[in-house]
């Protein structure tokens, strides 16, 4: 008897890996991660990108990764996917990190080396310096809208948010917008800061701080916001944007 329930037991669990799909996959030190998007009680797609399914893949033309540069154009798919909208009009594919990468990489508005690249017609382009540059018109045609102007970001080094601007891209968040933003010294979970770009999906004033999706950041949690201060935070670009 006791093997007849061992024999079901082991059959049961057989299909239930087989059948059930996983969210996970394992890396070298056999932490659970992420690969792939993550939904909440809104339905916002999370894309870590150091996902196996792209994190490899080269981006921008010059020797870099997704995995090691390719935030921008995961926190654009990020936006994208959300809305379930393509990064190619027409294609019918819900973006992803690579997907925007290539776009990215072939339209020439990567982040290189902290400059702004690939944009020759400065005022037909959003974002600042080096937010991934990406035309107006492509925006446009991908089904998103922005903002008319950015809430804080001038270039390199960036500047730390005042309170008046807390409570602008507060009144954003609260109103449907994401915020992108390229931050010139987020914390870097391996020490020291870094040039990083996430999507701010809330805004608290009183206390000073966001919360966001960082796709480099909670990427071995099922949780995937962070919430940080922004006390000492340098915003190069903060850009609302949602779907038309």
């Amino acid at each position: 008897m006791n093997k007849r329930l061992a024999l079901i037991l082991i059959i049961t669990l057989s299909l239930i890996s087989v059948f059930t799909p996983s969210l996970f996959a394992k890396n070298n030190s056999s932490v659970r991660v992420i690969v792939g998007e993550v939904d909440n009680d809104n339905d916002f797609k999370f894309y870590c990108q150091y996902d196996t399914r792209w994190g490899n893949n080269p981006y921008d033309g010059r020797g870099r990764t997704i995995r090691s540069s390719g935030c921008g154009p995961a926190s654009m798919a990020m936006l994208l996917a959300t809305y379930r909208l393509s990064a190619v009009p027409g294609s019918g594919k819900i973006a992803t990190p690579e997907t925007v990468a290539n776009v990215f990489t072939q339209k020439g508005w990567s982040w290189t080396s902290g400059n702004q690249t690939g944009c020759a017609n400065p005022d037909g382009c959003y974002g600042t310096k080096p937010l991934s540059i990406v035309d107006k018109n492509w925006l446009s045609s991908v089904g998103l809208k922005r903002a008319q102007s950015d809430i804080a970001g001038d270039g390199f080094p960036g500047e730390i948010l005042s309170t008046s601007k807390m409570r602008l891209a507060e009144n954003y968040t609260n109103s449907g917008w994401y915020l992108l933003a390229a931050i010139s010294n987020w914390p870097s979970s391996s020490g020291g800061t870094i040039g990083h770009e996430v999507v701010v999906l809330n805004v608290n004033p009183s206390q000073q701080t966001i919360t966001v999706a960082s796709p480099s950041d909670n990427c071995y949690s099922t949780n995937f916001k962070r919430t940080v201060s922004t006390r000492s935070l340098k915003f190069i670009s903060l850009v609302p944007i949602k779907n038309k």
